[in-house]
């Protein structure tokens, strides 16, 4: 090859190589504007772009037959890969934990990989859905032979193209092309991909049951925050009741107590399906749909029958023209709380001194939010009278009604615990009856004749249940031994004849009720102005409870009445324990728990008023000048968002072929 030499003026090089970094500095000026402010080599969002370069390593050239690739494995096989190119791999420095929280932070699903490669630290790594179609071994294997080569030689778009058509040749097998002359390994070779192929449609119906089963547990989300929504639409139309009925008596809201009653039975039937898929596994996927079905009916037909009723509701509680009365009847009911908290306070003073301060857990956070709605009270009262004076009576009616529920709040906090002081002398009666009942049984147990080894190995589960229950609260204590006279009497009940097991269960049904009623009380108690924290689970243990209780109530037979109190106390307790960790979270220097939003609706409900007042007054998207049709909404907790990184590379108009996995693998290693 011949090479011209061609003259070059002295000045013209020197305004080339000053024009050269002129250039250079705008481009750097440029790149350091847009950079990304998130720190290199963290894990990404790929924002369903097919390849995700962060260190500019591939062309423009490379990225488009990259995306080709890519393309043409999804087309081919309905399987996605998803590439990554970094510099290295940071929070975490675990490759394959990576490539996992990438996968996470892209909503990746069931038919996608996720291929990571880090250029300077020589790793690689992917992640999959558990459910993909292929192992880790076979990922791996194909991984050796078809991207490790080119990567050792940084042919990096070479080592992408090739693993993506390796993925899809193991994927979906081509006909074997292997030489005639070789008769016998052609028909092994024939008889291979006929058996691949014929395996297909076994892969596809597997992939539609698992799209089937993804489906159904987002079905089963949505028909949880039904119920949650539902439920809080009920107790807010059963407190709008109860105001109404005070103020304009039983006739003229009987057709909406009828409603209320109506939705009450349609909702305990929502939360028992509910509580059975929970529970108990679906003789087939088709007894799961009918539930789920049979919720989202009972939950619309609830809503409609309530929001029937919400316009002439909302005309008969006309606050407008009431708003003056009412506002000297709420500070007439303001002027007694102070006294009613402090009492309430020096009650628990001596509970816990008597009982431990186990025993009153919670108690003075009711307390400390009853004190802090004292100054919201008033402040919405002065407000109200301030508006009436100028004329702006709707505006006032709401702060009425703000104030009204607000003072209801207080009376229900305080309530609780005056009914803790009642309650906590009655359970620790009621524990060391149970606890005479057990030593009772124990010695019984021991001192029977005969008795089969079983029994014996009871009454020393027995022995450690009371051992156990010295140092727990009374109700604790109570419910321990409760539960081992349960397994106790079970093993007495190949020994003892039916009339004396009868006679015993007789007697220890009322105290058996009474724990039960307890236990749903103070769950109900702490659940209802909480229930902007509380999901779904909380509340349908709680119905569980509710049912069980009825159940026991309704029981001629005493043993299964008392089983039925059994499980109803368990399952009151589970929901009371279950909503007290949701609503756990951060607390202000006074101890009383931070609502995550503030706001009116906020510091009512112990959450945000985003989503809009609940009850007869308000609807989503409502001002507060005014009242809406559609009146009842649920409160929820706003989710803070975060900003997302958007990478560089090449993005496909196919975003993710599945819903988010909880449940992934990942492998990787170094080339």
């Amino acid at each position: 090859m011949t090479v011209r030499s061609l003259p070059l003026r002295l000045d013209v090089l020197r305004a080339g190589v000053a024009a050269l970094v002129v250039g250079f500095a705008a481009l750097s000026a440029i790149a350091g504007a847009f950079a990304d402010p998130a720190r290199a080599g963290e894990p990404v969002d790929v924002e369903g772009a097919y390849v995700t370069d962060t260190t500019g390593t591939l062309s423009p050239a490379e990225l488009d037959r990259v995306d080709e690739s890519l393309d043409a494995l999804f087309a081919r096989t309905g399987e996605a890969l998803y590439v990554v190119v970094t510099d290295t791999f940071e929070d975490p420095r675990d490759p394959a934990a990576w490539a996992a929280e990438t996968a996470s932070l892209s909503g990746l699903g069931l038919h996608d990989l996720l291929l990571a490669i880090a250029i300077d630290d020589r790793n690689y790594a992917y992640s999959v859905d558990d459910g993909f179609a292929l192992s880790n071994e076979q990922i791996d294997d194909v991984i050796a032979d078809a991207l490790v080569p080119s990567l050792r030689d940084d042919r990096w778009a070479d080592g992408i193209v090739s693993f993506s058509t390796a993925m899809g040749d193991t994927l979906d097998p081509p006909f074997p092309v292997v030489p005639v002359a070789i008769g016998g390994a052609v028909v092994l070779g024939l008889g291979a991909w006929i058996a691949l192929r014929v395996s297909r449609p076994a892969r596809e119906r597997a992939r539609a049951r698992r799209r089937a089963a993804r489906e159904r547990a987002e079905r089963r989300s949505k028909a949880g925050a039904m119920l949650v929504a539902t439920d809080d639409a009920v107790k807010t139309s059963t407190q709008e009741l109860g105001f109404a009925v005070a103020q304009f008596g039983d006739e003229a809201t009987a057709e909406f107590a009828a409603t209320l009653d109506t939705a009450r039975t349609q909702l305990a039937e929502a939360f028992g399906l509910r509580a059975r898929l929970e529970d108990e596994e679906p003789d087939a996927d088709t007894d799961a749909d009918a539930w789920l079905d049979r919720i989202r009916t009972l939950c619309e037909q609830t809503d409609a029958a309530l929001d029937a009723q919400s316009e002439a509701f909302d005309a008969l509680r006309d606050l407008e023209r009431h708003a003056p009365g009412l506002i000297e009847q709420i500070t007439a009911q303001r002027a007694a709380l102070p006294g009613r908290i402090g009492a309430a306070e020096a009650s628990l003073t001596s509970l816990s001194a008597t009982y431990g301060p186990a025993a009153v857990s919670g108690a003075g956070d009711s307390l400390a939010r009853a004190r802090a709605l004292l100054a919201f009270v008033d402040d919405e009262l002065a407000q109200a009278r301030e508006r009436l004076g100028a004329g702006r009576t709707g505006e006032a009616a709401v702060d009425v009604r703000a104030a009204q529920q607000a003072a209801g709040q207080i009376d229900q906090l305080v309530g609780t615990v005056e009914q803790l002081a009642v309650s906590l002398p009655k359970i620790a009666s009621d524990r060391d009856a149970a606890v005479a009942d057990l030593r009772a049984d124990i010695a019984e147990a021991r001192a029977y004749p005969d008795a089969p080894s079983g029994l014996a190995d009871a009454a020393a589960a027995a022995q450690a249940a009371l051992d156990a229950a010295a140092d727990a609260t009374p109700a604790d204590s109570l419910t321990t031994v409760e539960r081992a006279n349960a397994t106790l009497a079970q093993a007495f009940s190949s020994v003892r004849d039916q009339r004396a097991r009868r006679e015993r269960a007789a007697a220890q049904l009322p105290r058996a009720l009474e724990n039960a009623q307890r236990i749903i009380s103070a769950a109900s108690g702490y659940i209802t102005p909480r229930r902007a924290l509380v999901g779904d689970l909380a509340r349908t243990r709680l119905a569980e409870a509710e049912r069980e209780l009825a159940a026991a109530t309704a029981a001629s037979d005493p043993e299964v009445a008392l089983a039925h109190a059994r499980t109803a106390a368990d399952a009151g307790g589970r929901a009371d324990r279950i909503a007290r960790d949701e609503v756990n979270g951060p607390r202000d220097e006074s101890g009383v728990q931070a609502a995550e939003d503030g706001g009116v609706w906020g510091r009512l409900f112990g959450g945000s008023d985003d989503s809009g007042y609940g009850g007869s007054g308000y609807g989503s998207g409502t001002s507060r000048s005014g009242w809406s049709s559609s009146s009842r909404s649920s409160f929820s907790r706003r989710s803070s968002g975060s900003s997302s990184r958007r990478s560089s590379g090449s993005s496909s108009s196919r975003r993710s072929s599945g819903s988010r996995s909880s449940s992934r693998r990942s492998g990787g290693g170094r080339f």
